[in-house]
């Protein structure tokens, strides 16, 4: 259950009245005015089974009925609230927890790491849990903050020192496997337009290149400066033209979304000029033009697992911390096909 005891008063912003749902008057009585100093309305006629109660300048209304429920919150932090991506996750874990009477409060870091922590913390002072979606804090931070979060879920991090249950996408495999498609089409010179410096996702990436490499020495690897958005990817449509590669494996969706407009306007054709992949699948990718071939990332498992993971550790502290791991599935589609000859 939810610690309310360092909510209070001050907390209470702007509101004209509060209706309270009771069912003993004479407990109410004893907690409103004798407990928070409240007093009773004098302007207003009372009764024994109805009473208003002054807390400074906000006014609590007291019927006797049923006792109400008040429902519980968990708290969802995530690095960029406009990423499909993200949406998608807490999409999928509002819906399940809403199954259970649970509500989702949400907070943006903005890719900015050091509002990681701040963010989280509030996040859990107010919330019966937290879920951390994929955060920029180095693990030397994450480790540390971890054991002050509990309970706590992780989406694409793991913790070392402290038990935590993790969600992982192996994003290395992921960017293997259209790595190999791309060399299975005939490409030798292949780009990689990276993603935001401080992402564990990106960092897996670049390892599981890594190892694409060693796999296929005949290839010639490049690197792109890019990021995550539809802006990054349109940027980089130069440095995309003319650094020479035939096949370009994008971080994620939405910048391939962005690197394919930028590339039409400088009159340079996908698939026939220049083969595009993307990453995650999101529900669009499949209705650009050409359509984007993509690692397909199991997204409403990720965010109906996370709310399980989390409702077992509310009702049970010593609850199982498993890590999970998923697999992306290559989706092929009209943005890649054999080089020009």
């Amino acid at each position: 259950m939810a610690d309310y005891g360092e909510e209070d008063v001050g907390n209470i912003i702007s509101l004209e009245h509060v209706n309270v749902q009771i069912s003993d008057q004479a407990l109410a009585t004893l907690f409103y005015v004798v407990g928070l100093g409240g007093t009773r309305d004098p302007y207003l006629n009372v009764g024994l089974n109805n009473m208003w109660v002054n807390v400074g300048e906000q006014r609590f209304l007291l019927p006797t009925r049923s006792p109400q429920v008040v429902r519980c919150r968990i708290g969802i932090v995530v690095p960029d609230l406009s990423n499909p991506t993200f949406q998608s996750i807490l999409r999928d874990v509002s819906v399940a927890a809403a199954r259970d009477g649970y509500r989702v409060l949400i907070a943006d870091s903005s890719e900015v790491s050091s509002e990681e922590a701040i963010l989280a913390g509030e996040a859990r002072r107010r919330c019966d849990g937290v879920v951390l979606c994929a955060p920029r804090m180095s693990q030397d931070e994450l480790e540390e903050l971890a054991p002050t979060l509990h309970p706590l879920v992780l989406i694409n991090r793991t913790t070392e020192s402290s038990s935590t249950p993790s969600l992982v996408v192996d994003y290395g495999h992921g960017i293997q496997k259209l790595g190999a498609h791309l060399v299975e089409l005939g490409h030798r010179r292949i780009a990689y337009l990276t993603g935001p410096e401080r992402s564990a996702s990106n960092v897996q990436r670049l390892r599981g290149l890594e190892k694409f490499v060693q796999d296929y020495p005949e290839v010639e690897l490049q690197f792109i400066p890019g990021g995550n958005t539809y802006d990054a990817g349109n940027e980089a449509s130069d440095a995309v033209a003319s650094c020479g590669a035939t096949g370009i494996l994008v971080f994620n969706d939405v910048a391939a979304m962005g690197l394919l407009h930028g590339l039409s306007e400088r009159g340079i054709r996908v698939p026939e000029d220049l083969s595009i992949t993307g990453y995650d699948d999101m529900p669009f990718a499949r209705y650009t033009m050409p359509g984007l071939t993509t690692a397909a990332v199991p997204i409403a498992q990720l965010g109906s697992l996370a709310w399980r993971r989390m409702r077992e550790h509310i009702k049970h502290a010593d609850a199982e911390s498993p890590t999970d791991h998923f697999e992306p599935l290559l989706e092929i589609r009209g943005s890649t096909a054999p080089p020009k000859a």
